[in-house]
């Protein structure tokens, strides 16, 4: 019988987990915290457990944190405990008695027990009870100084605690009587002023905070409702710049260059969001455009061409056009491309799905181009060519004035929202003089041209 010929294959995951053989996997843990009774006193404890197993498992790179499992004032079914009569004096609480806190993160934090009845602490409680008439006030503030100071030193690192000995050997400041009260007084006399500062500069600083967010929208809305700047009535009307741009949008048409369309609905009273002024007009912002306000086409991609395909990622949240993150557009494709989809200088661009990006707005340049790609948009994308007879970057910031209101019109599934071209057709533009409109003139031409 013929011998065969067998090649041993080694493993190269483990049998149990799939893991790759070899590879260095951390470790899950997960943290385990408990308190003997739920009484409130042992709140603290349970709380510091909790906090300090879950930074101490999350500081460790070797290990994956899981979670935090409690066992919270459950631990017995016999809650009965008894006493003798030195125990009880040892661990109860009486007024006027001053509690610190042990251990784990709150170790040093203090408080007055100032209640008329007494009541039994656990043993992560110090209890300071002074011996002669002090003021104990004073050393609740004293003990509060050491501890935001970090003046106290605790032991250990699984848990920190602040033993009985070290409280004992801390050496402390001991003023006369009548100094501590007055010196508790003065204390207590500008507290007031620092909690009402404290509240000023909250405050003061969520006002600086929105600030220049608030003060843009100001900004903006002065704007387009034409109250930034005064009106001049030798420089127009926008009823005057409306009849240039159709004349414009008319020689277009008679030329092929662009389709006619179906006109949109007059504009209704109640339609109107706000006043502008008397020389101003409102318009739909299909009536400044001198191309068909549009989508792009769902692209076919491949690793390197000389066509670039402008996707909503490079119209950057950071307000600047990237076309680093633009991918290349198959070639063999470009017979689905009109002349008029290439994208031209001064563009605006609108993203149009998706939460958190829809309706933001942005102007694409050729100087975003320094290699002089042709650029079309994707299907995620709507592009806007203003007429030349107005400023695009006042079409711009009106679009960007819109944006809130663009959000709301989308629609769609939570997770994916679109905003339809015929939305942002509809939408209204204030349309200011010819003169206040002063168009930054397009780099006109073919696609030939622009590259």
């Amino acid at each position: 019988m013929a011998q065969r010929k067998v090649t041993a294959i080694p493993a190269t995951i483990t049998k149990y987990t799939a893991v790759p053989i070899g590879s260095k996997r951390k470790r899950r843990v997960a943290g385990y915290a408990r308190v003997s009774t739920d009484h409130e006193d042992q709140v603290t404890s349970y709380e510091a457990q909790v906090d300090y197993y879950t930074n101490y498992i999350k500081g460790r790179d070797d290990w994956e944190f899981v979670a935090i499992y409690t066992d919270e004032g459950i631990s017995a079914t016999n809650k009965e405990m008894f006493f003798s009569d030195n125990e009880l004096e040892r661990c109860t609480v009486t007024k006027g008695d001053l509690l610190m806190c042990e251990g784990g993160a709150y170790f040093g934090r203090t408080a007055i027990w100032d209640y008329d009845y007494d009541v039994c602490f656990q043993n992560h409680i110090h209890r300071l009870r002074p011996y002669g008439s002090v003021e104990l006030l004073f050393f609740y503030y004293l003990f509060y100084f050491y501890k935001t100071t970090n003046m106290m030193k605790a032991q250990g690192t699984a848990m920190p605690g602040l033993s009985s000995q070290v409280l004992h050997i801390m050496v402390i400041p001991l003023p006369p009587l009548a100094e501590q009260k007055r010196i508790v007084a003065k204390i207590e006399e500008l507290l007031p002023y620092i909690d009402r500062y404290e509240q000023a500069w909250s405050k003061l600083e969520q006002f600086n905070s929105r600030f220049p967010e608030d003060m843009k929208k100001a900004l903006l809305q002065h704007a387009i409702q034409g109250k930034l700047v005064e009106q001049r009535p030798e420089e127009g009307t926008g009823e005057g710049l409306f009849a240039q741009i159709q004349t414009e949008k008319q020689r277009l048409i008679q030329a092929g260059k662009i389709k006619k369309e179906k006109p949109l609905p007059e504009i209704a009273e109640d339609e109107v969001p706000f006043e502008i002024p008397e020389s101003w007009k409102w318009a739909r912002v299909d009536d400044i455009v001198v191309k068909t306000i549009k989508r792009g086409k769902s692209p076919t991609y491949t690793a390197k061409s000389n066509i670039l395909v402008f996707a909503q990622k490079c119209n950057t949240k950071a307000g600047n056009i990237d076309l680093s993150l633009a991918q290349y557009l198959d070639e063999t494709k470009i017979g689905k491309y009109p002349e008029e989809e290439f994208m031209l200088d001064n563009d605006i661009v609108l993203n149009s799905t998706g939460n958190g990006t829809l309706g933001r707005v942005g102007i694409y340049h050729y100087s975003d181009n320094p290699n002089g790609y042709l650029v079309v948009p994707d299907s995620h994308v709507t592009v806007i060519r203003a007429s030349n007879y107005i400023s695009v970057k006042f079409v711009f910031y009106c679009l960007k004035y819109y944006q809130p209101r663009m959000e709301k019109l989308g629609s769609g599934s939570t997770n994916q929202t679109e905003l339809s071209a015929e939305i942002v057709k509809a939408l209204l533009f204030p349309l200011p003089p010819p003169c206040r409109a002063k168009a930054h003139r397009r780099k006109t031409g073919t696609v030939a041209a622009a590259v």
